[in-house]
């Protein structure tokens, strides 16, 4: 028998005669087994040497019932689908499991939910790659490992496709997706059993009681009942594309060798891609493009290599209604795939025009980062050339406590960070707008070139209009990016200079504090010396003023003794009728008076004039040391806003000083106001007993013979007790005192 698509002429027309046609005779088409032989030999030379896709002139020789549109359509979608767009894979095998078609995921998540379709992109991707593995693995000893582990993360990420769709879809919408989520488990179990066949019957018994145990149904019967719950319309779709398991997409049953080529194309092609992005240099991403281009190629090849085989095939080769339905359903999927790449454009068009604003903001308050960096170098400038002069002016030390309490240094180590805050704030705002242009950017050329390869006039316009709008967006992308580039340079400029102005700052400041230091010790030293000179002056001063408050004292009591000695005579002789008075109170005008020298009253005058230079120099020490002692508080204000390390002990020898100065000028004041007091009391009695010794003389000599009548002598008598008795209580009253 002849093999399948190469029967004789003979055959075909038994063939026809059977299905009841008469038979006809080709006359414009004859084939036979040599010509199919020769096209398809040269349609697999025209592949390897083709830079892109296979040529329409090569496809042209084919008999017209062969749908090369069809063809070459499946080969570049294999090739797109491998280069950068691995996710459509998954998404097929995906929406199989939903009971919807890929085209109806990628049309309808997109006006939906954006950032929903990302997130089903990426799931995928993930999807389609654990789907390589488990094929890459077939045949290996670790294939039930790997089959178990992926089918477990599959798993999750239908259950997380489930979530976005519930999310992502209007409620118009969701009453198609009812019930999927069971359906699906069991379509996984399904798919897991029919994957796994290598795995062992343990395994799969258990996973079937799992199954059956979690949902009460076995698998296959809960498939059927979930099936049976959709509506009709929903178990087919239009636009269904068969995924990329099996040979489906091509429309027959790929063998294993098959299987195994295309895989092995598909991940390195995806390995080449990725490496491709993350390449360092430009020799390299040459090289890899060279190696993608060869895969691609091999691809292509191996792509058209199938499809001859499936239109050698005797079941296919009359069947131009099939063909025909492929081409529209292809061309439908594309049409729904360039639409929604069109929305999809347009949203990142969007988003990359706000990015670009948001970068013009932000540019512009970066900007204003080196003037306000250059505005607080002023600032500190300023501050250090006052500094300067002042320390110039006081040998170094500048009692400021906000200076010496490290303030100044705290305000300026405070404005530099917040300068450097401020500009690398700025600066990160603006890198993060120009990388999400930049990724917008990127985007929109993949999506432009993705939609060039359509020979559409309106799609063409629209993607001529999207790649000039890039061209600008690039244009002022690069623009911001040079000008933020500037800005940066003259910002690290004015930051150095900055940090530069306020490290010599903090050098005055220090200075200034180890001069400030340096003087507190130095006037710590001369004010201790100061307190030795009170001293020292203070303790003869004490000596004069105790020896002359003592003299005073024993003067006051021979004159309290001597008038209480007169006063008890006096009454004695009055009481008695004496005609004269008693000579120590009165003395008779013809008596011989004492020398000057030795009267009470030139002694106390002499202890007074004693007093006079002791007053001037205790005025003296109570000058200086009240000096000192404002000094020494001045200096005490000064020193407390020294750290505490510093200041603590030498606010202790301050203080001790100011005590000792302190005391001695109290104790010199204390002793001169009793000595003065002492002596004019002493004086004041002198001169009175005086002035009535002369009154009572010159009474006397005034009447002679009338001293003193019987009244006079009475009231004499009685006034002199009373004179006596007031004597004796102020002598009683000084010597206890003294």
């Amino acid at each position: 028998m002849a093999p399948a698509g190469f029967q004789s002429g003979r055959s075909q027309q038994s063939r026809l005669a059977n299905r009841g046609g008469a038979p006809k005779a080709h006359k414009r088409l004859h084939l036979t087994p040599l010509h199919l032989l020769a096209f398809s030999f040269a349609a697999g030379l025209s592949l390897l040497h083709s830079p892109a896709s296979p040529r329409w002139a090569l496809l042209a020789p084919l008999p017209a019932i062969v749908s090369t549109e069809a063809v070459v359509a499946d080969v570049v979608r294999r090739a797109k689908d491998a280069v950068g767009h691995g996710w459509r894979n998954g998404s097929r095998q995906i929406a199989e499991q939903f009971g919807v078609s890929h085209a109806y995921m990628k049309t309808v998540l997109p006006r939906s939910d954006p950032l929903g379709f990302e997130k089903y992109k990426l799931l995928a991707s993930r999807y389609a790659e654990l789907t390589q593995e488990i094929r890459d693995a077939a045949g290996t000893k670790d294939f039930e490992a790997i089959v178990k582990r992926s089918g477990r993360e599959q798993e999750a990420l239908l259950e997380e496709v489930d979530r976005v769709l519930e999310q992502a879809l209007d409620p118009s919408l969701r009453p198609q997706l009812s019930g999927t989520r069971h359906a699906r488990r069991g379509a996984n179990a399904a798919h897991r059993e029919s994957t796994g066949s290598a795995s062992s019957s343990r395994t799969s018994s258990g996973r079937e009681r799992s199954e059956h145990s979690r949902w009460g149904l076995p698998p296959e019967k809960r498939v059927q009942s979930v099936r049976s719950a959709r509506p009709e319309g929903s178990q087919v779709r239009h636009g269904d594309s068969p995924g990329v398991d099996g040979g489906d997409a091509y429309g027959i049953e790929l063998t294993p060798e098959q299987r195994l080529e295309r895989g092995s194309l598909l991940q390195r092609l995806v390995l080449v891609s990725y490496r491709q992005r993350q390449a360092a240099s430009e020799e390299e991403a040459t090289r890899l493009e060279e190696t993608k281009q060869r895969l691609l190629h091999q691809l292509m090849e191996f792509d058209a290599r199938v499809q001859r085989q499936r239109y050698e095939g005797p079941s296919s080769f009359f069947n131009r209604e099939d063909a025909m339905n492929q081409v529209m359903e292809e061309r439908l999927r594309r049409e729904q795939h360039v639409a929604a790449r069109m929305v999809e454009a347009e949203m990142v068009l969007e988003e990359t025009v706000r990015s670009l604003g948001d970068a013009r903001a932000v540019l512009t308050e970066l900007e204003a980062v080196p003037g306000h960096a250059a505005q607080i170098r002023e600032r500190i400038s300023t501050k250090l050339d006052e500094l300067r002069e002042a320390t110039a002016a006081r040998e170094g030390c500048v009692l400021d406590a906000f200076i010496l309490s490290g303030g100044l240094e705290n305000e300026t180590q405070n404005l530099v960070a917040s300068a450097r805050a401020r500009g690398g704030e700025s600066l990160g705002r603006v890198r993060t707008a120009l990388s999400r242009c930049a990724a917008g950017v990127n985007s929109l050329d993949a999506l432009i070139r993705e939609v060039g390869g359509i020979e559409d006039p309106g799609l063409q316009s629209r993607a001529h209009t999207y790649s000039e709008r890039r061209h600008v967006m690039q244009f002022e992308t690069a623009q911001i990016q040079a000008a933020a580039e500037r800005i940066v340079t003259d910002m690290e400029v004015k930051q150095l200079q900055l940090e530069t102005e306020a490290g010599k700052l903090q050098e005055v400041v220090g200075a200034i504090s180890e001069a400030c230091l340096a003087f507190f010790k130095k006037e710590e030293e001369r004010l201790q010396a100061v307190s030795s000179k009170v001293a020292e002056r203070v303790t003869p001063l004490l000596a004069a003023l105790q020896r002359i408050f003592e003299t005073a004292a024993a003067l006051g009591q021979k004159q309290d003794l001597e008038a209480a000695q007169a006063a008890q005579q006096h009454l004695g002789r009055a009481s008695a009728g004496v005609d004269r008075l008693p000579s120590t109170a009165l003395p008779p005008a013809e008596s011989v008076p004492e020398s000057q020298e030795d009267t009470v009253e030139f002694k106390a005058l002499k202890l007074q004039k004693e007093l006079e230079p002791i007053v001037s120099e205790v005025s003296g020490v109570s000058t200086d040391a009240r000096t000192a002692e404002r000094q020494i508080m001045a200096l005490m204000a000064a020193v407390a806003t020294l750290p505490a390390d510093a200041g603590t002990a030498l606010a202790t020898n301050i203080a001790r000083v100011h005590d000792a100065i302190t005391r001695a000028e109290q104790g010199v004041v204390a002793a001169l106001s009793q000595a003065q007091a002492q002596v004019s009391v002493v004086v004041s009695k002198a001169r009175r007993s005086r002035q009535a010794a002369a009154s009572f003389g010159a009474f006397r000599l005034m009447h002679p013979t009338s001293w003193p009548s019987p009244h006079l002598r009475n009231d004499g008598a009685r006034l002199g007790q009373m004179n006596a008795d007031a004597r004796l209580r102020q002598a009683s009253a000084w010597t206890g005192h003294n």
